[in-house]
């Protein structure tokens, strides 16, 4: 029989996923994975609807976005107690300033006289899905409505630059973390291509971070091995995932569910550390 995989990094409509939870959680069963995880960004929405849909075992999660150096990195977040006031709370403030963006958004469209169907994007709010620039691209392509997305794009970036986002620093994003109860893993560390790795990753320790993203569809295989034998020998939690966003049928696409890119994942429970395995255990979404 075919081994069951893992996959503790996906995104839904609730961040900046293509999918709804209902897909994502289909795609998972058609796909032989045992075990996933909802990491969306900033935001544990999906978890309030999940629970009458879902099959399969979970790890709750979130994908933390940090203020760090001038730029954004990300740490996961896992084994979150859900009604954490302070977890909640932060999902919400990134939420209403992401509305705030949405609407700004809709002002430049209305300029442009590019009138969207309102219907769908109260629909989307009312769901708590993000309204970000590009899936109001991604809705127009939808409807074939024609525009000029160069111009578009100028005028959203300097909403975005003008509504800064809520984002909290390192310490702050471990501690809220670790008061939800969760573990703190730092998220695909390849994508940021620090110029003395080791240096940076040793930086992460000491600032608290219970593990690292070991695999991740970007990274080669090299690079995994080297974060593998950096968890193993500094006793850091080895955690990895696709970062799916959206469904491919064929698993030589980029970042496919359970499968990563050009199949270079297929992670199984025995890849990863028992202490994230162990929070799937006991976790009845039905009750």
């Amino acid at each position: 029989m075919k081994e069951k995989l893992i996959d503790l990094h996906t995104h839904t409509l609730f961040s900046d996923g293509r999918e709804s939870a209902e897909n994502l959680i289909k795609m998972a069963k058609e796909k032989n994975i045992e075990i996933i995880s909802i990491t969306d960004h900033d935001s544990v929405y999906v978890y309030d609807i999940i629970k009458n849909i879902c099959p399969i075992k979970i790890i709750k999660g979130i994908e933390l976005s940090v203020l760090y150096e001038n730029k954004i990195i990300h740490i996961l977040g896992y084994g979150l107690d859900l009604n954490n006031t302070e977890i909640r709370k932060y999902c919400d403030k990134v939420f209403k300033t992401s509305l705030k963006r949405t609407k700004e958004y809709l002002k430049i469209l209305d300029k442009y006289n590019i009138n969207l169907p309102k219907k769908i994007i109260k629909e989307f709010i009312e769901k708590k899905y993000p309204v970000q620039y590009e899936r109001l691209f991604s809705i127009m392509y939808k409807l074939n409505i024609g525009f000029d997305r160069e111009a578009l794009e100028n005028e959203f970036l300097i909403v975005k630059n003008n509504i800064t986002m809520p984002y909290m620093n390192l310490d702050n994003t471990i501690k809220l973390i670790k008061s939800a109860g969760g573990y703190s893993i730092l998220a695909h560390p390849y994508k940021y291509k620090f110029e003395n790795t080791e240096s940076r990753l040793d930086f992460f320790k000491r600032k608290g971070v219970d593990g690292i993203e070991c695999y991740h569809s970007d990274a080669p295989k090299w690079f995994i091995n080297y974060l593998i034998k950096y968890c193993t020998e500094n006793k850091l939690m080895i955690s990895g995932g696709s970062d799916s966003h959206k469904y491919y049928k064929n698993v030589d696409n980029k970042r496919v569910l359970g499968y990563g890119t050009m199949n270079n994942l297929c992670i199984t429970k025995k890849d990863v550390s028992k202490k994230l395995i162990d929070l799937a255990k006991g976790f009845d979404l039905n009750k």
